[in-house]
């Protein structure tokens, strides 16, 4: 399944908020677009975020976030933090939330995959 299919809940993404606020947004800004005047970070909401983890698993960002980030401290989060993180991430991305929170289960995230663009004709979220 993808991103598109309700893979966090917003709960979950406002506890990951709370988190970015903390941990984040020194880097990567406060609206997630990246490149603050201290440092030049990438972007983690919009076309160029979505096309840079297109086709990739969402265990793929949950490995980098947590073994690389914070830049400072890295893998300083609890695991359950950095899912909160990338909840956040998905919500900023305008990616819809469903009725389970997102896991820390390798082979669960291993499972969902990005896509830039949003699946045509595919099921609703209503309808899984």
């Amino acid at each position: 399944k993808t991103v598109w299919a309700g893979v966090y809940t917003q709960e979950q993404a406002k506890r990951g908020e709370d988190l970015y606020a903390d941990h984040c947004s020194e880097c990567h800004g406060e609206d997630l677009s990246g490149d603050t005047p201290y440092n030049p970070s990438p972007g983690l909401a919009g076309k160029a975020f979505m096309l840079r983890w297109d086709n990739r698993s969402v265990n793929d960002l949950f490995k980098f976030i947590s073994n690389n980030m914070p830049k400072t401290d890295p893998g300083s989060l609890s695991k359950d933090n950095y899912i909160d993180v990338i909840a956040f991430i998905l919500r900023s991305n305008k990616l819809p939330a469903g009725d389970q929170e997102l896991t820390q289960d390798k082979e669960t995230l291993q499972k969902i995959t990005f896509a830039k663009d949003k699946p045509a004709g595919g099921p609703s979220v209503a309808q899984k």
